[in-house]
């Protein structure tokens, strides 16, 4: 199957626009590599530098430079699928491994672009809740917590006092 993408896809296109400036008409051939790599925008910019056109073609000569690089993609891509279409008929390649590799690319693309799920404020109050009890360190700090209770509640008592002799 990559022989045929490579046979369809590397390819050269030549691009014939005919335009007129005053009684000429004239010609522009520009060879293309299929498939284009870069922004049909950009390619016509550098056209119009590279050859010096005059700016009145320019609206026609990008409508039609996009207009050749949608037909002549469409037209590869539909090769490429009769190609592809041709090997899976003469038994070149296996359709059940076809369709696993698919399976397993869907798959990847949706988990991929999946939203993961968030786990709620509750969720992890009680994960860390959980492991904490169930730590070794769980009866060290439940005394620690305590004694801080006690030294508290001592200290808040002393405050009382003194808040009353005032």
């Amino acid at each position: 199957m990559k022989k045929n993408r490579e046979r369809f896809f590397s390819r050269e296109r030549e691009l014939v626009y005919e335009f007129k400036v005053r009684s000429q008409c004239l010609e522009l051939r520009v060879p293309l590599r299929f498939p284009i790599q870069e922004n049909a925008s950009h390619l016509h910019g550098c056209l119009m530098q590279l050859h010096n056109l005059p700016c009145f073609i320019e609206k026609d000569l990008k409508e039609v430079l996009t207009q050749f690089i949608e037909e002549e993609s469409l037209r590869d891509y539909d090769r490429d699928a009769e190609a592809s279409l041709e090997a899976v008929k003469s038994g070149e390649i296996d359709l059940h491994q076809l369709a696993s590799t698919w399976a397993k690319a869907y798959a990847e693309t949706t988990l991929e672009h999946a939203r993961p799920e968030e786990p709620s404020w509750d969720e992890d109050f009680a994960d860390v809740y959980h492991d904490l009890i169930h730590s070794p360190a769980s009866e060290t700090l439940l005394n620690l917590e305590h004694k801080y209770f006690v030294s508290i509640s001592e200290l808040i008592s002393e405050r009382d006092v003194e808040l009353k002799k005032l």
